[in-house]
């Protein structure tokens, strides 16, 4: 057995997966695996790493088309490592993934998560607000090293009443580092891995209810990127939002269960909530959730769907019965709340940017670099000039 078991679970993305598991093994450490599974409908990858000879790296090359979610947990079948970090085919980890297994070997962690204060974007990333500004780059924003601990349930309960939107401080296994046995006893509890069609969202909220107590790290683990076809550079660009049956992402599921009361359309915020709600289904039978604050979210977010959202408002005065004037009047009420904290959080956002602005050593770096290899060498340099404690 290994100490850390690096899983990439891929799709038709040769280009940035090379390119990743060039970057990952040039790590010069002997106690990591990397583990390729690898669906594509071609040998591109295969006949890559046929061709390098590295006892770490572990491809399996899978014929059948699966969905991201069943991708995700045929790749962890193959884990050996104490400790496991997934992370996508266009990201890379930095040697400090190393330093903090150790480390949570020593101080008996089950899992540590990170702050995201780094990562690249690829040349083909664009963003709908900024173009491709911040194509070929590496961005690293201010660290600390400071670490906070969390408390499980309590983050598992505070995602519930969120409606799952985002994994925010949950604990993390998408770069994060969690302890295999902490995985194994999710898989025998629920089945498996990973549920619903937002495997990141599923996983956090198993990691949240079965570890009493996580740390969160503000210090650079892994290396995100974002690219073109990636799900960070479709967020990015604005297009993550469609029927079911037409999105890609969708249309790899063989069979997947919508909940009922749950607004048909393909979103981000309806796809964190489905896989959140088959989670938690697993765990205890989807207690706390507030489908009328969901609805009203998704009437901020989605006005062009407003016929699903409605149709589901519908359903639900049947199955929870109730007047029609207070179900309208509770979403109008949640409404005005997230109207209200969002210009809140907007204001925050633009007075937080000029005072880092206003502090040169607050600003944030953004360096020039043709791939995630060449952007890891240039952030590990910057690390190397840090102390890690």
């Amino acid at each position: 057995m290994c100490l850390l078991s690096v899983v990439i679970a891929t799709h038709n993305r040769a280009g940035y997966a090379k390119k990743s598991i060039e970057s990952i093994l040039s790590i010069d450490v002997e106690e990591f695996q990397l583990i390729i599974h690898d669906t594509s409908d071609n040998n591109v990858l295969e006949e890559f790493c046929a061709e390098i000879q590295d006892a770490r790296l572990k491809y399996i090359h899978c014929n059948e088309l699966l969905s991201m979610t069943e991708n995700f947990n045929r790749a962890l079948e193959y884990v050996q490592g104490e400790y496991t970090i997934m992370i996508g085919d266009d990201d890379t980890i930095l040697s400090t993934a190393i330093k903090y297994c150790r480390y949570a070997k020593e101080k008996k962690i089950d899992v540590i998560s990170q702050k995201i204060s780094a990562e690249y974007c690829w040349p083909d990333f664009r963003s709908k607000i900024s173009g491709d500004f911040n194509a070929s780059s590496l961005i690293v924003n201010k660290f600390t090293s400071n670490q906070v601990t969390y408390e499980g349930r309590k983050q598992y309960y505070e995602a519930v009443k969120n409606c799952f939107q985002g994994t925010a401080s949950l604990p993390k296994l998408y770069h994060g580092i969690v302890k295999t046995s902490l995985l194994l006893k999710i898989k025998e509890n629920t089945g498996t891995y990973f549920h619903g069609v937002s495997p990141d969202i599923s996983i956090a909220l198993s990691l949240a209810y079965n570890c009493e107590r996580y740390i969160e790290v503000d210090y650079p683990i892994t290396l995100p990127g974002s690219s073109g076809g990636s799900n960070a550079g479709r967020s990015a660009m604005r297009t993550h939002v469609g029927k079911l049956d037409d999105d890609p992402h969708m249309k790899r599921f063989k069979s997947y269960v919508w909940p009922n009361l749950l607004p048909r359309y393909f979103s981000v915020e309806t796809v964190w909530a489905q896989a959140g709600l088959v989670t938690i289904q697993k765990i205890d039978n989807n207690k706390g959730f507030n489908f009328i604050k969901f609805y009203a979210l998704c009437l901020i977010k989605h006005r062009p769907y407003k016929k699903f959202i409605i149709d589901e408002i519908k359903k639900y005065k049947k199955v929870k019965g109730g007047f029609n004037c207070i179900i309208y009047a509770k979403i109008i009420y949640h409404m005005s709340y997230f109207y209200i904290n969002g210009i809140s959080n907007l204001s925050k956002k633009i007075i937080k940017y000029v005072f880092k602005k206003l502090k040169s050593q607050e600003k944030q770096k953004n360096i020039k670099a043709n791939d995630i290899f060449e952007a890891r060498m240039i952030i590990e340099k910057e690390l190397s000039k840090e102390t890690f404690e």
